[in-house]
Formats: structure tokens, C-alpha cells, sequence
């Protein structure tokens, strides 16, 4: 809550959840409820819109097949207009050492497998 604008969607590591749904994949899930932030994906219960079903599921299978290649992921979240990566120790597609070596993220968070990076020069509030 401290760290992290309260209007900023953070973008976690996406998995098939079932019934044609994601969910977070490692402890980003916990954002939501912790701190108050919306994540992308969001909690499962995204399913009971077909409008945000769709929006969710194109930016999740867009970010499943883009995961190593920062500057994609830099386009696709400047698209969506979200700046903020969490990588939590489960990992998953999202590569936390592609990002930290790119200068289309900076490191804003990095403790043993757990990663929070800000995509640079990114304008809020697009999607």
C-alpha cells in the first residue's frame, strides 16, 4: 500500500484456472486482499462478466505468450496502461531476469526470487 499507487493494476503471473478462467500463479494472488490494489489477472470471480472475461483472457493469453520478451510486455502493459510487475518465488511465464536486464524496467523490489519491477515511461489508467 505504501509502494504502489492506490489506482495501479499489478500485473502477476497468469495460469489456466478452469472453465476457460486464469488466476495468479504464485503469491501475487495475496495483492489484492493484502493491500486493497487491484492485479491482472484478477481474482477468479472475473468470470461472472463476459465483458471483463474477455478483456482478462486476451491480456492473459497475450501476456502467456510474450513472458521472456520485455519489450513486448512493455508494449502490451503501456497498452493496458499498467506500469507495475509482480514475480513472486513460484514464478511463472513472466521472466524476472529478461525484465531486470532490460531499461524498459526498473527494479523496484528484488529480495531472493521475489521481484516487483515499474515499466518505464508508462501513462495510468488506459484499459
Amino acid at each position: 500500500q505504501e509502494n504502489i499507487d492506490e489506482n495501479e493494476t499489478v500485473v502477476i503471473n497468469p495460469t489456466g484456472w478452469g472453465y476457460g478462467l486464469y488466476r495468479g500463479q504464485d503469491g501475487g494472488y495475496w495483492i489484492s486482499p493484502i493491500t486493497d490494489r487491484p492485479t491482472m489477472p484478477p481474482n477468479v470471480f472475473y468470470g461472472f462478466s463476459k465483458d471483463k472475461t474477455l478483456i482478462v483472457n486476451h491480456f492473459v493469453e497475450r501476456i502467456l505468450l510474450i513472458g521472456d520478451k520485455p519489450e513486448e510486455i512493455w508494449m502490451l502493459l503501456n497498452e493496458y496502461g499498467y506500469q507495475t510487475i509482480f514475480i513472486g518465488t513460484q514464478g511463472g511465464v513472466l521472466s524476472p531476469q529478461a525484465l531486470a536486464e532490460s531499461s524498459l524496467f526498473k527494479v523496484l523490489y528484488h529480495k531472493g526470487t521475489t521481484w516487483v519491477f515499474e515499466a518505464v515511461g508508462i501513462d495510468q489508467g488506459k484499459e
